[in-house]
């Protein structure tokens, strides 16, 4: 275990998401590795709090697809 002096800075790997976009009512899927890099269950839960804070109820679904990760949403109203 090592003591260090300051801790690091934040990663810059911080993804921003167009939630306009993925929260306007069109059903869209989201693949891992392209849209997103997190765990899918993770990447659920930001999409539910998201839609949260702009009064959206939302569908979420996550499966695999051709072996790779998907998450589908649909946002499927907007109170704001």
């Amino acid at each position: 275990m090592r003591v260090i002096a300051e801790l690091p800075p934040r990663s810059t790997r911080r993804r921003r998401y167009d939630w306009d976009l993925i929260l306007d009512g069109t059903l869209r899927e989201l693949e891992w590795g392209v849209d997103f890099d997190c765990r899918p269950s993770s990447f659920a839960v930001t999409i539910r709090r998201a839609a949260r804070e702009r009064g959206a109820a939302v569908v979420v679904h996550s499966y695999l697809q051709d072996d790779r990760p998907v998450v589908a949403v649909q946002a499927l109203n907007r109170t704001r």
